[in-house]
This record gives structure tokens, C-alpha cells and sequence, in this order.
């Protein structure tokens, strides 16, 4: 039997698609202020295995080590994120970000992924959508969630709108912020010059936080089912972020 809520967000997903469609130019100019200057590299690195924590323990002090050296090259290693569900305790996640003379980024970043501790980095080149905002870096309480999701290049605009306008409600209704929406250059490994990754990095109070909030009221409920239409593919991991700014 369907339930009435589920018949609200029915409807509300058919009204939310022209909608959105025609929010498209708003949430564009949005962009532009989102993250002005900066750009940004996640490096997904996999550790060789080791006894305990001694690998992980071994590669973060060496990104401690290169920090200088990213500021040095007009860069800045924001922090790290470490699994709590959905990697292997072999895997870290690193932020950089950058502004104005980045000249000296491909080396710092080679830099940053030589220790022999590391069996690979998979590194995405990111652009801020309309989240985060320049002066706006990662809480360190509560967990973050990394969601990709691969989106039809052309349905990106409105990927980007639905999630923009969801938010206040959403961020109203649970103890949870979105820290940013990103969009990843394309790569080699990407299926098709025709898909988009986006990276969704989402903090919560808890892990029972983010249990509740699958179930958000209708109207958010109806532009995130929306964008799950668009969705081509998604995975998530809960994290536990460090920060390095300091």
C-alpha cells in the first residue's frame, strides 16, 4: 500500500522537474560565488597493509611533512577524512585546495603521493558548485558523508539547482550541514565524455543522524528524488575528518 507521504512525494517530484529546470540560470549565478578562486584536488590514497594502524599512522605524518610545501606552491591541505563505514582501514581521503598562482601544484602533488607507504592515489580535480563558500572549511565534530554520484553531463544544471534549493529545508529539519558539491574534471577514467562526477560532502551529528534523515519532509524529499532520477550511479562512505589549516 502506498502511504500518504509517498504519494506527496509523487506528486511533488512531477512539480519540482520544470521548476528546477527553470531555476537552472539562478543557480548559475550562484555559482559564481561559490568557492570564488579556489579550486580543489581529493586524493583517495591507499595505504599498503600494515600491523594495526602503523601504514595509516606512517602516511599522515607524511602529509603532515608536505603541508609547507602545498603553501609553498599556493596551495592549502585543508585536512584529512578516515573511514568509519564503507572503506578499508587502508584508505584516506585528502582535501587541497588552491588559489591564485598554482604554478607549483602538479609537483606539490606529486610530492604529497611518493612516500612508499602508498600503494595508489586516485586523485579528482574538483570546482566548487554553489557550496562551499571561501571562507567555509570542514567541521571536526560529527561524521561526514562522501557521496559520487555520475550524472549526465547535460542534466548537471539541474542536478546542481535540485540539491541548492533541498538544502535549507533539509539543514532545518536534522542536525546536518552540506560543506560542498563538487564537480569533478574530466578524467581518463571516466565511463564517457558525456558523464559528470559530482562529489556530495554532507557533516552530521551522528551516524543516527543521517539515519533520520532519509526521511526528510515532502518537499526536500521530492527535489532529492528528483535528483536520484538523474543519477546514474552513487556510493557513500561515513568519515571522520582532521583538519591540517592550522
Amino acid at each position: 500500500m502506498v502511504s500518504r507521504r509517498d504519494m506527496l512525494i509523487g506528486a511533488a517530484v512531477a512539480a519540482a522537474v520544470s521548476p528546477a529546470v527553470g531555476r537552472a540560470a539562478e543557480t548559475a549565478e550562484a555559482k559564481s560565488d561559490a568557492g570564488a578562486g579556489f579550486i580543489y584536488d581529493y586524493l583517495f590514497v591507499e595505504v599498503l597493509p600494515g600491523p594495526g594502524a602503523a601504514s595509516q599512522t606512517a602516511f599522515l605524518a607524511h602529509l603532515a611533512d608536505t603541508a609547507p610545501a602545498v603553501r609553498k606552491a599556493g596551495g592549502e591541505t585543508i585536512g584529512y577524512f578516515t573511514p568509519q563505514l564503507g572503506w578499508t582501514s587502508q584508505n584516506v581521503a585528502i582535501l587541497l585546495r588552491w588559489n591564485g598562482d598554482i604554478s607549483g601544484r602538479e609537483h606539490a602533488v606529486r610530492t604529497l603521493g611518493s612516500h612508499p607507504i602508498i600503494n595508489k592515489v586516485d586523485r579528482s580535480r574538483l570546482a566548487a558548485t554553489v557550496r562551499p563558500a571561501p571562507a567555509e572549511l570542514p567541521r571536526t565534530t560529527g561524521i561526514y558523508t562522501h557521496r559520487w554520484f555520475e550524472v549526465k553531463t547535460s542534466d548537471v544544471p539541474e542536478f546542481i539547482d535540485l540539491s541548492n534549493h533541498a538544502w535549507p529545508y533539509f539543514e532545518k529539519e536534522f542536525p546536518a550541514a552540506v560543506y560542498g558539491l563538487f564537480r569533478a574534471e574530466a578524467s581518463p577514467q571516466d565511463r564517457s565524455p558525456d558523464v559528470t562526477r559530482m562529489l556530495l560532502n554532507t557533516w552530521y551529528e551522528s551516524h543516527a543522524v543521517w539515519e533520520a534523515s532519509r526521511k526528510p519532509s515532502a518537499e526536500p524529499a521530492a527535489m532529492f528524488a528528483r535528483r536520484t532520477q538523474l543519477s546514474l550511479t552513487t556510493r557513500v562512505a561515513s568519515l571522520h575528518f582532521t583538519p591540517l589549516t592550522a
